[in-house]
C-alpha cells in the first residue's frame, strides 16, 4: 500500500511550527494566551499533540520531515508542561516579557520625525537656491574645466590605488597558499588550514585555493573533533562527566565521522542533564553515520519510547533485528511496548 505525501499545507504548517519550537515561543506554539487558565493550555495541549504525535504519521510519506515532526511533538510536551506548572510559567514569562511601545514615546518619536523631515526640506531648498546663484554668477568655463580637470586626476589616483591594492593582496594570498601547502606537507595540518584560509579570503575567486582548503580543512576538523574525543574519554575514565559532555559537544561540533561519539554524548546527557530532543537528535545522527549498528538503533528506540513515540520505537527495534537476529536489547525492546 502507496503511503499518501504531506499536503503543501502540512509542509507549511510543520515549517512554522519547526521555528516556534526553536524561538521556544510556547504561548504561539499552543495558540494560547498569557492569561489563559490551565485547562485551555491542556486542552489546547491534546488537541495539537493528538495532531501532531509522529504516530499519526506512521501511514504517511514525511520523508525529510520525520525529525521535524518528532521535534514540534516534543516542543508541544515541553511548552505544556511550562505553562501548565505556575512556577515555571512564572520563570518563563520572566525570561519572555514582551515589549510594547508606550503612547508617550511614539507620540515623541513620531514628533520628533516630522521635525527632521522639515528641517531636511528646508536644508535642500536652501542648497537648491545658493547652487543656482552660484551658476549665474561664476564664469562658466573656466571654473568647470578646472573642476573637471581635478576630478579625471583623482578618479585616475583612485583606480591606481585600487589596482595596486589588488595586485598587493593576490601576492600576499600567492604566499599564504605556499606557506599552506608547504605546512601540510611537514605534517602541520592545522596550521595549513589556517593559512589557505587566509589566501582564500585574500583571494576568494581563486577556484585551486578553495578546493585545496576544502580538502585540508576537512582533515584538520577531524583531526581537532579526535582531541577533543581522546580528552572526553579521559575525562570519563576520572568520572568526570561533566567536563566529557563538554569534550565530546565540541567534537561533534566538527561533525566527526564517526558515530560513538554522538551515541556516547547521548547516553550522558541522558544520565546527567536530560534533553529529549537533544537526545534523540544524537541518536538520530549516529544511526545516519552507522546504520548497521543494532546498539544504536536499540537506543534510538528506548529514547522514542520513553516520549511516547512508541511506532517510531518500533521501527527502531525491528532494525536492530534485521541487523542482528534475536537481538537481546531489541527483543526486551518490543516485549514492552
Amino acid at each position: 500500500m502507496s503511503k499518501t505525501p504531506l499536503t503543501a499545507e502540512e509542509i507549511t504548517e510543520l515549517n512554522r511550527l519547526s521555528a516556534l519550537v526553536d524561538d521556544e515561543n510556547h504561548y504561539r506554539l499552543l495558540d494560547v494566551g498569557r492569561n489563559s487558565e490551565s485547562s485551555i493550555v491542556q486542552q489546547a495541549y491534546y488537541k495539537l499533540s493528538r495532531k501532531w504525535h509522529p504516530d499519526a504519521f506512521f501511514r504517511r510519506e514525511v520523508g525529510e520531515f520525520a525529525p521535524i515532526i518528532d521535534k514540534i511533538f516534543m516542543g508541544l510536551t515541553e511548552a505544556y508542561q511550562v505553562l501548565g506548572d505556575p512556577k515555571k510559567k512564572q520563570a518563563y514569562d520572566r525570561k519572555h516579557t514582551p515589549t510594547v511601545a508606550s503612547p508617550i514615546v511614539q507620540e515623541t518619536s513620531s514628533k520628533t520625525t516630522n521635525t527632521r523631515t522639515s528641517r531636511h526640506r528646508k536644508g535642500r531648498r536652501r542648497r537648491e537656491r545658493e547652487r543656482q546663484r552660484s551658476q549665474q554668477d561664476a564664469p562658466d568655463q573656466p571654473r568647470e574645466s578646472i573642476k573637471e580637470r581635478l576630478r579625471r586626476q583623482r578618479t585616475k589616483q583612485i583606480i591606481g590605488q585600487v589596482s595596486s591594492s589588488i595586485e598587493e593582496q593576490k601576492q600576499k594570498a600567492h604566499e599564504s597558499f605556499e606557506q599552506g601547502m608547504s605546512d601540510y606537507r611537514e605534517g602541520r595540518v592545522m596550521q595549513a588550514a589556517t593559512a589557505l584560509h587566509f589566501a582564500c579570503e585574500l583571494d576568494p575567486e581563486n577556484q585551486q585555493y578553495q578546493e585545496h582548503f576544502r580538502v585540508i580543512r576537512k582533515e584538520a576538523r577531524a583531526l581537532k573533533a579526535a582531541e577533543f574525543i581522546a580528552a572526553a574519554e579521559n575525562a570519563e575514565s576520572f568520572s568526570n562527566y561533566g567536563r566529557a559532555i563538554e569534550q565530546y559537544r565540541k567534537a561533534v561540533s566538527y561533525e566527526c565521522e564517526a558515530a560513538a561519539p554522538y551515541a556516547r554524548l547521548a547516553y550522558l546527557v541522558s544520565k546527567l542533564d536530560p534533553d529529549p530532543r537533544e537526545i534523540i537528535h544524537l541518536l538520530q545522527i549516529a544511526v545516519q553515520k552507522d546504520p548497521e549498528n543494532a546498539e544504536y538503533h536499540c537506543l534510538l528506540g528506548e529514547a522514542y519510547f520513553r516520549q511516547g513515540m512508541s511506532l517510531n520505537a518500533k521501527r527502531e527495534f525491528q532494525a536492530a533485528l534485521g541487523i542482528q537476529k534475536n537481538y537481546q536489547r531489541a527483543v526486551e525492546g518490543l516485549s514492552v511496548l
